[in-house]
């Protein structure tokens, strides 16, 4: 891994944030009946015909115009450099209303997004986002980490497994009949309180 560094920055960054690709190719999905009966740790898949999928496309979900959904004030953002180059970035956002369809408490902090330029991926800095954001929410008084996905995003859910996340739910109609994908939410439980 070439050598990287995580930094918090404001919310207001989120304008710049999306210049990461998310984009990726889906050749595979999920077996759901095993990923739900081992709560994440059985990670089975099957061959799909590829495609391609951009979470940005979607204009709701584009980190840009998150501001203008919810209150960011409490949100943590962090980008990954690779010497000066911007690789990679995770959202996290602590206590905030919005989020109860996920299953979220008032405790609760939802990783709203996590990507890595495709470039670097492969590389540890998922990893390294990934500790940066959950010790922020920890720390911030957060007992659990949440993030949502799909079966068909086989990568992401092969890495929120290997961190320690457990499936919390499957919806296999989740996003509706005319999508078929279902929706996943999983879990990442504090060992511990944090300290005050």
């Amino acid at each position: 891994m070439q050598i990287a560094r995580v930094v918090q920055q404001p919310p207001k960054s989120l304008d710049t944030y999306g210049f990461i690709p998310i984009r990726f190719q889906v050749d595979s999905k999920l077996r759901l009946q095993d990923l739900v009966k081992s709560y994440g740790r059985e990670i089975l898949e099957d061959p799909v015909e590829p495609y391609w999928k951009d979470y940005d496309l979607i204009p709701s979900e584009h980190p840009a115009i998150l501001a203008s959904r919810f209150d960011t004030t409490d949100w943590g953002v962090f980008n990954a450099f690779s010497n000066d180059s911007h690789v990679g970035g995770a959202i996290v956002a602590c206590k905030t209303p919005g989020f109860e369809a996920m299953g979220a408490t008032p405790a609760s902090a939802i990783l709203v997004d996590l990507r890595v330029h495709p470039n670097f991926r492969g590389q540890g800095m998922g990893s390294l986002l990934f500790v940066a954001a959950a010790d922020w929410a920890h720390t911030n008084g957060c007992h659990e980490l949440l993030v949502e996905t799909q079966d068909t995003n086989v990568p992401a859910c092969k890495f929120y497994s290997a961190m320690g996340f457990k499936l919390a739910s499957a919806d296999p109609t989740g996003y509706g009949p005319d999508t078929p994908e279902a929706k996943l939410i999983w879990r990442f439980e504090f060992a511990s309180s944090p300290e005050t």
